[in-house]
């Protein structure tokens, strides 16, 4: 791999499909096939260049589907609920302690996925596509499926939800998994990640179906998030080309609120454009107007040798 310097945009993912077409549907059946992304947020004169002597190489994977929901500012049960597409009874009962009338920020809820399961899809068109599917197996006998949403519509998105379904060589599901992207906000035209862990053993033949559960649109009226930059922004990759480590600085716009959390989506592509794997980084120091906060993490190909890595940064308003 040659040492490349990237220009990465504010908030863009980039990375083109492998299937060239991007599905206007919110059902897509796929072959599986061996890739995994990383992506990462934008910045001036990005560069990325490729190590020399790394004696060994450490896997960063991705984080298995969740189960669990970190309390955000201006949570209430009912939100989550419907955000998950459960009865505000289900979640209730997940977490009989939960007092509903004092929702903490950073309190940990269960989340019953398997009430959604057999979720039919609406008839209204998604504001979202489903841009790519690629699965990975694993040496312990299992895969990692990522899946890339692009928002196809002209105001940002929340509250996205993909099943994931595991298919037989006769067309069969024998798993599936209900998956959602480690960021909340999706701005227009920009593209997530979504990746879910299936355990062995996995069927020969098997097929991947994807179908979208869930999207809505932000409210303008919402202020929960901020406008968030990135500058400095450096991707290196290992001797093999399967590690990265990516670096940079976040700050806000000017006369901004300040931010309570600051979080950090990097996709890792192929030199195809395929998702290869991604890496979440996340940093609750309050950041204000004129501050610059320094980030710097790893991020790990679950299959072929990394090409390039996107960002997408989300920043979110102080709890006053």
């Amino acid at each position: 791999m040659q040492n490349t310097i990237i220009p990465i945009l504010m908030l863009l993912i980039l990375g083109a499909c492998s299937n060239p077409q991007v599905s206007p549907s919110p059902r897509l059946e796929a072959e599986a096939s061996p890739s995994t992304a990383i992506s990462l947020p934008p910045t001036p004169s990005p560069s990325i260049t490729k190590g020399q002597t790394p004696s060994e190489v450490t896997k960063i994977l991705p984080t298995s589907t969740p189960t669990l929901y970190t309390v955000k500012l201006n949570d209430t049960l009912t939100g989550i609920a419907r955000k998950f597409n459960i009865t505000l009874e289900e979640i209730i009962t997940a977490n009989p302690s939960v007092d509903s009338q004092a929702l903490i920020v950073g309190q940990i809820l269960v989340i019953p996925l398997q009430q959604i399961v057999g979720f039919e899809p609406s008839a209204t068109p998604w504001p979202v596509s489903i841009h790519q599917t690629h699965c990975y197996p694993n040496q312990d006998g299992s895969l990692w499926c990522l899946v890339l949403l692009k928002n196809v519509n002209t105001d940002s998105l929340q509250n996205l939800a993909v099943q994931i379904n595991l298919l037989d060589s006769t067309g069969k599901v024998v798993n599936e998994k209900t998956t959602f992207p480690p960021l909340d906000l999706l701005p227009s035209g920009k593209v997530t990640v979504l990746g879910a862990l299936f355990s062995g053993p996995i069927p020969v033949g098997y097929k991947i179906q994807t179908q979208i559960q869930s999207a809505s649109i932000l409210p303008s009226a919402d202020g929960l998030y901020l406008p968030v930059h990135l500058q400095n922004y450096l991707a290196q990759v290992d001797w093999a080309g399967i590690s990265a480590v990516v670096s940079g600085q976040v700050f806000l716009d000017e006369k901004s609120d300040p931010a309570e959390q600051i979080r950090i989506l990097a996709v890792a592509y192929d030199r195809s454009g395929k998702v290869i794997g991604f890496r979440l980084w996340e940093s609750n120091d309050h950041l204000s107007h004129g501050d610059v906060l320094s980030f710097e993490f790893g991020v790990t190909s679950l299959g072929p040798e990394i090409d390039h890595i996107d960002l997408l940064v989300e920043a979110t308003r102080q709890h006053q």
